[in-house]
């Protein structure tokens, strides 16, 4: 029914062109007659398609040579002009019609096709949330594993220890013990030391909650590279004593423009994790370098195993903890993710690189030079 009206409108809207035309044909000649009707065969054409615009034509170029082509009123054509005006105006008729209809048609797939795209892309978008949705609840589950198994060990095991303690200075025995001053001694320093190791891992959660809420906020400023690499190994200051530590800086890099304490918490994370991969009596090495003009490097090596190329990524990533039997250490795998967290905030970049010695692993990170440095 709906083409039936096109072809009708089309028809109508031809025979009423022609009727204006005929009640003006004083006034008009037959390329003025001809060039009107091209003209609605086109607006036909583009409202109502190909076939409506084909039967305006039709009724067009018959009606110029009945009521304008001389001999008028029949339809006989005399003269070789009147014949190219005839023939002109039906190329032009049909051609500049069915053009139009090709172009609005075509126009008509393009917006059914996008009309389309644009289904297919909300869909495409829903499925992309339900898929995120998946790994976002996959993460959540891998994450309250991980959580778990830090409750269970670094809170449960210091919460042990100093209860222990604790207990047996309340005890009778403790009594005897706080004579001794010794005994009470040791009993004090494992209470100090495992509520250190309490307050580290409450600060580490919340400082890689502040990276993960962008909500971590750095003072970059003229620092000095040795306080901070003194600041770091001293906090590790017994577990490096069974190590061989050696300190390399740059003459050309005693200062960086970086937040001193976060640098030094890089430091000393990176430090601890080489520590906890190594063995007793092994070298760890600091160097700070400058890498280019902006940019200077800090590199710290260990003559452990070493981290295998996949995991070299995986490695700066929440909770992450090497699953290798025979080296297990504690820990909840925050160090290096919080590490990775505070360089990317000063603009730098951190990654993992083979050790020079040929064994153990080597992690480099970029933080911005002092550019004020040279200045005198």
């Amino acid at each position: 029914m709906k083409k039936v009206r096109q072809y009708v409108f089309a028809a109508a809207t031809i025979a009423i062109g022609l009727t204006v035309l005929c009640r003006l044909a004083s006034h008009v000649n037959v390329a003025a007659a001809g060039l009107i009707l091209v003209t609605v065969v086109t607006v036909c054409s583009v409202l109502w398609g190909s076939g409506p615009g084909l039967l305006a034509a039709l009724i067009g170029v018959t009606g110029l040579n009945y009521f304008f082509i001389p001999p008028v009123h029949t339809f006989s054509i005399s003269g070789t002009e009147n014949w190219i005006a005839f023939v002109v105006f039906a190329c032009c008729a049909l051609i500049v019609g069915q053009l139009s209809a090709r172009a609005q048609d075509k126009a008509a797939r393009l917006e059914e096709q996008r009309v389309k795209a644009a289904i297919l892309q909300e869909e495409l978008q829903v499925a992309m949330r339900e898929a995120t949705q998946a790994e976002l609840l996959r993460r959540s589950e891998s994450l309250k594993s991980a959580l778990l198994d830090a409750v269970t060990h670094d809170i449960r095991t210091p919460l042990t220890s100093i209860k222990a303690s604790v207990t047996a200075l309340l005890s009778d025995e403790g009594k005897l013990a706080i004579t001794d001053p010794e005994s009470g001694r040791e009993l004090l320093q494992v209470i100090n030391e495992e509520t250190d190791r309490l307050n580290r891992f409450t600060e580490h959660m919340v400082e890689l909650a502040k990276i993960q809420s962008h909500e971590l906020v750095i003072h970059p400023q003229p620092s000095s590279v040795q306080e901070m690499v003194e600041a770091a190994s001293s906090r590790l200051e017994d577990a490096l004593r069974d190590r061989v530590l050696e300190i390399s800086i740059s003459s050309n890099t005693q200062q960086i423009r970086a937040d001193a304490k976060l640098i030094a918490e890089v430091l000393f994370n990176v430090l601890d994790n080489a520590v906890k991969y190594s063995n007793a009596g092994s070298r760890i090495f600091i160097s700070v370098a400058a890498k280019d003009a902006q940019w200077t490097m800090f590199r710290v090596e260990d003559e452990g195993p070493g981290i295998p190329e996949p995991m070299r990524k995986e490695v700066f990533q929440r909770f992450f903890r090497s699953a290798d039997p025979q080296k297990p250490v504690g820990g909840l795998g925050m160090g290096l993710a919080i590490a990775r967290g505070i360089v990317e905030a000063h603009g730098g970049s951190i990654w993992v690189e083979d050790a020079r010695t040929g064994s153990g692993a080597a992690i480099c990170f970029t933080v911005p030079a002092d550019a004020g440095k040279h200045d005198d």
